[in-house]
């Protein structure tokens, strides 16, 4: 499990922390298939 803390207003949004944990997930397993699913709410 991956957590990173949003900070609205000096912070990168909350897709920007979503798309480097991604990354970050891809670069360690990269000879696995992933799959994300997200939700906005």
């Amino acid at each position: 499990m991956l957590a990173r803390l949003h900070r609205p207003k000096d912070g990168p949004s909350k897709v920007d922390l979503a798309a480097a944990m991604i990354r970050f997930l891809t670069a360690c397993h990269h000879w696995r298939r992933l799959h994300v699913v997200a939700d906005a709410a």
